[in-house]
């Protein structure tokens, strides 16, 4: 009734090992695996259940139920990466169009200036290349809208993909949907984080040759890996240096993992660990990334890997948030005076721009574009009124 499914789970085990014939330890097992969404262990403890006491009608309505939750749970989460995924698309389709329209202002202005227009004539056809451009990035993205959607998450595929976006327990990511096997899983905009760790941050599963995850922040990389079945870490050979890292069971020469990393870690790094879960064939591995490109960076954003190892396929951006939160604490310290000031310079600007005038605002727009086509010695100029003053008392 209180919702502690993890706990009502861990009593039930208790009480199935001290007494494995009582099957009501079974159904309380079924009833915490469904409060926690696990739905083939539910049905798995109910049929057991069931198997134990066959005259008891109750399990057959238990197995039902759960089997009716799942049905009900997933069609909700169709729903909800339907909604995500239109949601990305959109962010995708401002981003792109932005890109497009000045890049297209810039080359037709260029071009007109070259065959002898005026500046007004430049402009105007600049801005008619920009609604051209924009028009273009529509109709490319409304294609890759209807393409997106013909494949739900969990469609089986014909060939497998590389990779799968899941979250940490293995569940489908809500950017999951950008199964491909080309490169970009996911382009947008990369989320900071320096207040706290990201709420979701995806986690990536491939094999390479075996089953493994791996998610990351700015400074350190997380690795949870499949394991067959083993005594325990005596049975294993783990290898980490700063390029490489091999995990394989002793008189084994086939490895689990194998790989030579996108970039360098630290395997001497404070951060660095390993251990084996409870109960479970899995190795939990955190690396710290190499310190001398965490130092030096000019962007935390870029000390996001693409890719875990040097042969998989690289991720897009904007697929990983970044977490600031595992940054060296002078470092994180520095970030966030640097937001805050950055903060307080865009309000005052945001408080400025209140008082202006719509035509105040126009002309100082175009006075910062044509500042910004002069630094990049590009022979164009947006019509302003600053222009027009000056073709007036030229003439």
């Amino acid at each position: 009734k209180l919702k502690k499914f993890d706990k009502a789970l861990a009593d039930a085990k208790k009480c199935c090992s001290l007494k494995p014939d009582w099957s009501k330890a079974y159904f309380r097992i079924g009833q915490a695996h469904r409060g926690l969404r696990q739905w083939e262990e539910a049905v798995a403890a109910f049929k057991e259940g069931r198997f134990r006491e066959p005259t008891n009608k109750e399990w057959e309505k238990e197995i039902t139920k759960t089997e009716d939750e799942q049905e009900r749970w997933d069609a909700h989460v169709r729903e909800q990466r339907k909604l995500k995924r239109e949601a990305d698309l959109v962010t995708e389709l401002n981003e792109a169009t932005v890109v497009a329209e000045r890049e297209a202002m810039v080359a037709v202005a260029e071009q007109a200036m070259k065959a002898g227009k005026s500046r007004k004539e430049a402009g105007d056809l600049a801005m008619k290349g920009a609604e051209l451009a924009k028009q273009r990035v529509h109709e490319m993205a409304a294609e890759k809208k209807g393409h997106a959607m013909m494949v739900e998450d969990d469609q089986e595929l014909d060939n497998a993909v590389p990779y799968r976006i899941v979250c940490e327990d293995g569940s489908l990511h809500s950017k999951s949907f950008a199964h491909t096997d080309k490169g970009m899983y996911f382009m947008g905009m990369t989320l900071m984080n320096y207040k706290a760790a990201p709420s979701n941050q995806p986690w990536i599963e491939l094999r390479h040759p075996q089953k493994l995850r791996w998610s990351q922040g700015c400074a350190v990389l997380r690795l949870k890996v499949f394991l067959p079945e083993i005594r325990g870490a005596q049975d294993l050979e783990v290898d980490v240096t700063a390029t490489t890292m091999r995990i394989g069971t002793v008189g084994n020469t086939d490895p689990i993992v194998e790989g030579t990393f996108d970039r360098k870690v630290d395997p001497h790094g404070e951060n660095y660990s390993w251990f084996l879960v409870p109960d479970e064939d899995i190795l939990e591995m955190t690396l710290d990334k190499d310190s001398s490109e965490v130092y030096q960076t000019y962007s935390y954003g870029t000390l996001l890997w693409p890719r875990l190892f040097n042969d998989d396929i690289p991720l897009g951006e904007g697929l990983f948030e970044a977490d600031l939160t595992d940054l060296p604490q002078h470092l994180l310290e520095k970030f966030q005076t640097d937001q805050a000031r950055s903060d307080e310079q865009s309000q005052k600007e945001r408080q400025r721009r209140q008082m202006m005038t719509e035509e105040e605002i126009a002309e100082e727009t175009a006075r910062l574009w044509n500042d910004e086509f002069a630094r990049h010695g590009i022979p164009h100029r947006v019509d302003s009124l600053e222009d027009r003053r000056m073709d007036s008392y030229q003439k």
